[in-house]
């Protein structure tokens, strides 16, 4: 984790983990980059399938059971039939925890309690600066899409160094008309490296909810909703984003040593 000083960050370069980063050159034009659907996207796939059992049912089955006696109570047949897929889908979770040896299963839950509480952090609406220098190493590190793209979205919000450099790299004066904006911030969380082919589990959700969507990827969406110059400033955001990041200007900025190893 970076740690941000409280005005301008302090004086030492942003650690290896930038220089591994930059070395590795993610390519600066990413509008002919999205993702397919590969082994990859499948593990992704996977990853995030225990996350949202994470999330829906817990670490603990004593608990979560406890948690449903007591939501069942004063439940319409409705959502009891809605409890009982949750247990079914929560029995597996559990069985798969179980499957674990105890070394496994508590660094497979820490890996996701640390993941749910960075994303309560990013959503927060004040800035924190221990929360911006963990969003400036999730954005240079991109291991995980999704939080890569809440990190740019936070650090649209809050870091406003950064929003002037990509103003600068965009070679425009305002990019207020990012701040906020969903349709960026998911078509980043592609070029991340999500799946967002029709198939993709983002495309299929949204199938199920508006059938419109269905047989098309995120970017195609995107192009059917906005203007085209509204979708080539979306793209020439998300290249100035990886340009920034190839480039030393993170290193450059003043920061103090990293907190963790």
């Amino acid at each position: 984790m970076f740690v941000i000083a409280n005005k301008k960050m302090s004086s030492h370069a942003i650690s290896e983990a930038v220089d591994q980063k930059v070395s590795e050159q993610r390519p600066e034009n990413l509008i002919e980059s999205i993702p397919v659907e590969n082994e990859d996207a499948t593990n992704k796939d996977q990853e995030g399938d225990l996350y949202l059992a994470y999330v829906e049912c817990g670490e603990s089955k004593e608990q979560f059971l406890l948690n449903v006696d007591s939501i069942i109570k004063n439940a319409d047949q409705d959502l009891l039939e809605s409890i009982d897929q949750t247990l079914a889908r929560c029995e597996i979770w559990f069985d798969y925890l179980s499957s674990l040896d105890s070394s496994e299963s508590e660094k497979l839950l820490k890996k996701h309690k640390d993941r749910s509480d960075f994303i309560v952090s990013l959503a927060s609406l004040e800035q924190d600066n221990n929360v911006l220098g963990d969003a400036i190493d999730t954005l240079i590190k991109n291991d995980d899409p999704y939080l890569s793209s809440l990190s740019l979205e936070y650090l649209l919000r809050f870091d406003f160094e950064f929003r002037e450099k990509l103003a600068e790299t965009m070679n425009t004066k305002d990019i207020n008309f990012l701040l906020g904006n969903e349709k960026l911030i998911f078509l980043y969380q592609c070029y991340a490296g999500e799946d967002c082919t029709a198939n993709g589990q983002i495309m299929q959700g949204l199938c199920q909810i508006d059938p419109v969507t269905c047989n098309l990827s995120y970017p195609e969406l995107v192009r059917r909703e906005v203007t085209p110059n509204q979708f080539d400033d979306f793209i020439l955001a998300i290249n100035s984003v990886n340009t920034i990041i190839n480039s030393d200007w993170f290193k450059e900025r003043e920061v103090l040593n990293p907190t963790d190893p």
